[in-house]
């Protein structure tokens, strides 16, 4: 195993030049200046753009709506597509994905609930009204 700590390096010493004389700092100098502004520090802070969040309010609209017009099995369908798309897209409205990921499975589950039910009601009303097709379309025969 190799050793990365950095070679040491000897201290180095100013030359007596460099280091301020007393006798020139004396009250007949004229004053320093004043220290200077550094205009980067002042700078208003320049803002990102926010991330798109399309995807997430479009699913969680999509939920709104779907509870108006749940009827169609399209409308819950696609916002649940564009709420999971979101989730994994737009980590910042994660929130608006999640909710409309909630509504449009509920609501997509009544529909298809709705559906079966609509199927049994037909197949056993059905069954049931068979026997009685005869006596209501009853065609006259003609007498020959």
């Amino acid at each position: 195993m190799t050793d990365h700590t950095p070679p040491e390096v000897p201290p180095t010493s100013l030359p007596s030049s460099s280091l301020p004389d007393a006798a020139a700092t004396s009250a007949d100098s004229a004053p320093a200046a004043p220290p200077t502004v550094d205009a980067q520090a002042y700078a208003s802070p320049t803002f990102a753009p926010p991330p798109p969040t399309g995807l997430s309010i479009t699913s969680f609209v999509l939920g709104l709506v779907s509870i108006f017009f749940g009827f169609i099995f399209f409308v819950p369908l696609v916002g649940l597509v564009l709420g999971i798309l979101a989730v994994k897209r737009e980590p910042t409205a994660r929130g608006f994905a999640i909710a409309g990921i909630w509504i449009n499975a509920v609501m997509l589950g009544l529909v298809v609930l709705g559906v079966v039910v609509i199927v049994i009601l037909v197949a056993v009303f059905g069954a049931f009204s068979l026997p009685y097709m005869n006596q209501i379309v009853q065609v006259p025969s003609s007498p020959a």
